[in-house]
């Protein structure tokens, strides 16, 4: 598993210089064989190794990408838990902030 993680084009199947499309198709074709859900049916033990090998597919492809998108000059961010696009803003207190609302749709009065 280690020489795997240190050359992740290898795992991958991709050569040393690949370009984001190529990844990101030898990704998904990669995804599509060794995702988890296909073996949910197989015992623990093969339900384990399946998500191990597809944790370490996806280590390889965001390493990869992460190489990609510095050559080309595109900020990364760190990932967290408590980031992303689904965070709800905090007030300065720290409370999280009310849900916002939008005014209740009016309807026109029925006409006679």
């Amino acid at each position: 598993m280690a020489r795997l993680v240190e050359a992740p084009h290898v795992l991958l199947g991709v050569p040393a210089t690949v370009a984001a499309p190529e990844l990101r198709a030898a990704f998904l074709r990669l995804t599509k064989q060794f995702h988890p859900a296909r073996y949910a049916r197989f015992s623990p033990e093969v339900v384990k190794m399946a998500n191990e090998v597809f944790l370490t597919i996806k280590r390889a492809h965001d390493q990869l990408l992460t190489g990609i998108n510095r050559a080309a000059g595109i900020p990364t961010r760190a990932h967290s838990a408590s980031s992303g696009p689904y965070q709800r803003a905090s007030t300065a207190a720290g409370s999280p902030a009310p849900p916002p609302t939008s005014p209740a749709p009016t309807r026109a009065p029925p006409s006679t």
